[in-house]
């Protein structure tokens, strides 16, 4: 079963950071044609939300609470990227400030 983890990259010193809605999440791709580019944008989409998914959304009048949340799903994509791109995998994602 081809799937890979995102963990969130929180940095808990910061005290403007928001928690982790949870540690990390498994992305699931064996049902992906990743050689395809329907695949790795899906792979993608799915990078995304699994980014959204460790990744707490702060309320949206803390400012510095949504930098950090967009800085958190940044790294948590990041990695997952990383982690497919090890297994030759390109996906079709990429964190917000790249995009």
């Amino acid at each position: 079963m081809k799937k890979f983890a995102i963990i969130a990259a929180v940095a808990a010193a910061v005290a403007a950071v928001p928690a982790a809605a949870q540690e990390s999440t498994q992305i699931y791709f064996g049902d992906l044609d990743v050689a395809s580019a329907t695949g790795a944008h899906v792979l993608g989409e799915r990078l995304e939300a699994g980014a959204a998914t460790v990744c707490a959304r702060p309320d949206t009048r803390d400012l510095k609470g949504m930098a950090a949340w967009q800085e958190c799903k940044n790294a948590a994509i990041t990695s997952g990227v990383e982690q497919l791109a090890s297994q030759g995998i390109n996906v079709n994602a990429a964190p917000a400030s790249v995009k």
